[in-house]
């Protein structure tokens, strides 16, 4: 639902909120690794990153000028219910010129493709590596954490 008040045929409306109660600013809240996080009913923490990360089946490679990013991190669920959590569509690595780079396909590897999808017990949590590939001159990483549908999300500063 949307409020606002009509002023001279225009209407006016209050900071954009999610559906969670998040404000939408245009700087997004950055926690340091090793912090907990709440985004819409889920909470985060990042434990630590490899920078550069090399598979260890050798036949997987990023394209050339890239290289592979991987990012420890727990989600929780707050939730008073089960829910689903979607690892591709919850987690993005955003760089210093706020370009997003969404999940590296490789399976086998932590929060995979080939499961899209977990369900969080209430008060469950899964703890897993998410990869990404990114060019070798990138700078100013953070891993964006959403929290569902309706979240803008928090972003964790990965050092």
């Amino acid at each position: 639902m949307v409020m606002g008040c009509l002023v001279a045929g225009v209407l006016v409306v209050p900071a954009a909120w999610s559906a969670y109660g998040e404000a939408a600013t245009t700087t997004q809240k950055s926690y340091p690794m090793g912090v907990t996080a709440k985004t819409g009913q889920i909470a985060a923490v990042v434990y630590g990153k490899t920078d550069p990360f090399v598979p260890s089946r050798s036949s997987i490679t990023p394209r050339p000028g890239d290289h592979f990013v991987a990012v420890d991190v727990e989600v929780f669920n707050l939730a008073s219910q089960p829910q689903s959590f979607s690892a591709s569509a919850s987690f993005k690595l955003v760089d210093s010129t706020n370009r997003s780079y969404g999940m590296a396909p490789i399976a086998g590897v932590g929060f995979d493709r080939d499961e899209l999808h977990r369900m969080l017990p209430v008060s469950g949590a899964v703890r897993d590596t998410v990869v990404f590939e990114v060019p070798d001159a990138v700078t100013g990483l953070r891993l964006r954490v959403i929290g569902g549908f309706g979240s803008w999300g928090v972003y964790f500063v990965l050092g």
